[in-house]
Order: structure tokens, then C-alpha cells, then sequence
């Protein structure tokens, strides 16, 4: 005797949802998000530069530099991972991304930021 699934089982076990988020939730989610991962802050390549590093406590050979901000312009540079993962994890646009990390740059460290790069 062979026994067959029956007709009342799930055969697709993925389905797609669809959330209506409002533009603060969203801003609010991406800030969590971001503020997730602890930083080393150090002074840049250039005395002109702030550089946020990555605690990397399983390999201390390997630095991951995130990100790295210009005094004198202004300007952040932003590693693209992070920027790319914003754009998949919440349905965003690159530039989107950008700006919510520029947005939560300037609230998290106080400073200003005038424009916004995606590197590496």
C-alpha cells in the first residue's frame, strides 16, 4: 500500500507578503538597523578624516573600514555593502539608501553631511 499526501497539505511553502510601511516606520527600521553594528572611531588616513571601523572580533587581521567622513567637504563615503543590503532588505533605491544613511550619519555623530558616496 502506497500513501499519497493528502489534498488538505500545503504544497507551496512560500508565499510573498506585502507590508504597507509609512515613510517614519521605514526612516525608524533602516536607524535600528544601522545602529545594530558597534564601531571603533578613529581618526582617518588623513588628519582631515573620521573613519568608522567595524569591530571584527573573530578575524583581527581583517578591517572592514565602513565608513569615512571629510571634514573639510563634508563627504561620506559608505562601503557598498551596506548600502546595497538597504536596497535589497527594505525595496529601496540606491540613492534612496544613501540618503537614509547620510540622515542617520548626521544624527548619530552630529555632523553634517553634504554628500553622500557609495564606494568600494
Amino acid at each position: 500500500m502506497r500513501l499519497r499526501p493528502s489534498r488538505t497539505e500545503e504544497t507551496n511553502i512560500f508565499t510573498n507578503m506585502k507590508y504597507l510601511i509609512n515613510h517614519s516606520d521605514l526612516e525608524r527600521f533602516i536607524d535600528i538597523y544601522l545602529s545594530k553594528t558597534e564601531y571603533v572611531t578613529i581618526g582617518g588616513y588623513d588628519d582631515n578624516e573620521l573613519t568608522l571601523r567595524r569591530k571584527n572580533e573573530g578575524n583581527k587581521d581583517y578591517v572592514i573600514d565602513d565608513y569615512i567622513y571629510t571634514f573639510d567637504d563634508r563627504r561620506l563615503l559608505v562601503e557598498s555593502t551596506i548600502v546595497w543590503t538597504l536596497v535589497g532588505l527594505f525595496n529601496i533605491s540606491e540613492g534612496d539608501a544613501l540618503d537614509y544613511i547620510g540622515a542617520w550619519f548626521e544624527n548619530t555623530y552630529q555632523l553634517q553631511v553634504d554628500e553622500i558616496i557609495d564606494w568600494l
